[in-house]
């Protein structure tokens, strides 16, 4: 966090082209890497908590 900006750094394309992707047989990503289809479920495996300070920002949006 710098001066109220948040930077968020992705190296997942980095991993893909530089064939190091730890992602095992079987993850969504080793299926994009490997030209795969990948259909995962639309539900996480957990429950959500109500976050007051979340629903705020989302409002804003």
């Amino acid at each position: 966090r710098d001066d109220g900006v948040v930077t968020l750094h992705d190296n997942t394309w980095e991993q893909m082209e530089a064939d190091t992707l730890p992602d095992p047989e079987g993850t969504d990503r080793r299926a994009v890497y490997e030209g795969k289809i990948s259909v995962s479920p639309l539900t996480a495996p957990h429950t959500t908590e109500h976050h007051e300070s979340l629903d705020e920002l989302a409002e804003r949006f």
